[in-house]
């Protein structure tokens, strides 16, 4: 009897037994993933369409902390009705690709900001309060004068709107 060789593919987290290592094509959980989500059969072996979905697989397991496949596209099912797209195939793999990128980059900002909150300001970066608080100064000040040469800008603009139609107005009346 052949020696399977069982590895972690190369489409990360879709584990398999498998007769050619370290190939998603030839993976049976891979497949069945795509056509849960409706992937054209000949458009699977696209290494794009690949990395992607391992991508929003690899995310929903670390979301629900299992290895359960059963479990994780249970997962991926309720997060597509939450999202209420009701297309399948490539254009649902971008979008949930999209989506969980959009969730995983959230997450990781959440996780900084409360990291950043219990430092205490002059530790972040190694800088010195007064350091930032100059920085934070002449930020603003850069802010403050954006904002006024726009202020400017519109309202030069709204007058000369204001004179053109009033000189547009006369030449109707007179």
């Amino acid at each position: 009897m052949e020696e399977q060789i069982i590895e972690e593919n190369p489409v990360k987290g879709l584990e398999t037994t498998q007769k050619t290592p370290n190939d998603y094509r030839f993976d049976p959980d891979y497949h069945r993933f795509a056509e849960l989500l409706g992937v054209d059969k000949f458009k699977r072996d696209d290494l794009d369409v690949a990395q992607k979905l391992s991508f929003v697989y690899d995310w929903a397991k670390e979301n629900v902390g299992s290895d359960n496949s059963t479990e994780i596209k249970e997962y991926i099912t309720d997060y597509i009705r939450e999202l209420g797209v009701q297309f399948r195939g490539l254009e649902l793999v971008k979008h949930l690709y999209q989506m969980t990128r959009l969730n995983e980059e959230g997450r990781r900002m959440r996780q900084d900001h409360q990291r950043i909150e219990k430092e205490p300001i002059e530790k972040i970066k190694g800088l010195e309060k007064n350091t930032i608080e100059k920085e934070i100064t002449e930020g603003m000040r850069d802010v403050k004068r954006h904002v006024k040469r726009r202020v400017k800008t519109e309202m030069t603009k709204t007058i000369k709107q204001g004179i053109q139609e009033a000189i547009r107005k006369a030449g109707e009346y007179g």
